[in-house]
């Protein structure tokens, strides 16, 4: 239909969690797309970014790489590198792992005349275009985070990915059945668990933030069908890293949440184990 836009979907491994990449490299040749996007809300593994951005720079279609969640994970250099591995574009927030105001950033990485003129179209589709948004109180607070990441972001973005590491261990000691077990449980700040042993994801997750102010938010898992029945909850841990958190108090955090998807009230448990952690790190 006029002014539609045709999709397609990436063809996925069996597990649900990485990307196919023949069929992947197929689709893109087959297709031959105006714009391919990588990346994803529930971001536990890198992308296969070097294997199909080498067809898409051979056909000269635009690679964009949605990083918003994994963007600090990224500049501190415990994820992927999108640039490094072909992408032209990285899309990403500044509230996520990277600990900063809500704003967004569009990263480009363009060589050929060509693909400068897809930065000419990005630049001026935020300003004076559709996505132009000053708040310019929010740059104070942008330029500290910027710094704070240039000087301790490796180590944070370190810590982050082995609090999720260690999380995803403890909850599995405690009977939750953590995701992508097979693959180390994440190589980001996130974790996937399946909750329908315990109930309904919905109810779990409004219960988990009401009883016992564990904040988490339910989540589609692969194999489900209906988004609004989700099976799983996804949970991140770069707040709990920012504030001082490490292996050991994962293990503490396990025992209340499995506490709490049993229908149990912790929550004054949570606030004493949060009163220990008042103040901000890696700053």
């Amino acid at each position: 239909r006029e002014n539609s836009i045709s999709l397609h979907y990436w063809p996925a491994t069996e597990d649900g969690y990485h990307l196919d990449v023949p069929k992947c490299v197929d689709l893109v040749e087959q297709t031959s797309p105006n714009m391919v996007i990588l990346g994803k809300s529930l971001f536990l593994f890198p992308e296969p970014v070097k294997q199909i951005a080498e067809v898409c720079r051979a056909k000269n279609i635009p690679l964009l790489y949605d990083g918003a969640h994994v963007l600090g994970l990224i500049l501190g250099g415990q994820f992927q590198n999108p640039f490094e591995e072909g992408a032209h574009f990285i899309n990403g927030s500044t509230h996520k792992t990277f600990p900063g105001p809500q704003r967004g950033v569009i990263l480009g990485n363009m060589a050929s005349e060509q693909e400068m003129k897809w930065w000419t179209s990005v630049d001026r589709g935020v300003m004076p275009g559709s996505s132009s948004s000053h708040h310019l109180h929010t740059l104070p607070g942008m330029l500290i985070a910027i710094r704070e990441m240039a000087q301790f972001g490796r180590e944070y973005a370190a810590q982050t990915v082995a609090n999720a590491k260690a999380l995803g261990q403890a909850l599995t000691d405690e009977g939750v059945n953590v995701e992508a077990k097979e693959f180390g449980f994440t190589e980001s700040h996130q974790l996937a668990i399946k909750v329908t042993n315990f109930g309904i994801a919905k109810d779990i997750a409004r219960s988990l933030a009401d009883q016992n102010n564990i904040i988490t938010n339910y989540n589609m898992l692969p194999g489900d069908k209906d988004a609004k029945n989700p099976t799983g909850l996804r949970i991140g841990v770069q707040e709990m890293t920012r504030y001082g958190m490490k292996a050991g108090e994962m293990g503490e955090l396990a025992a209340l949440m499995k506490a709490g998807l049993q229908g149990k009230i912790v929550k004054d448990e949570v606030i004493k184990l949060r009163s220990r952690f008042t103040d901000v790190h890696f700053a």
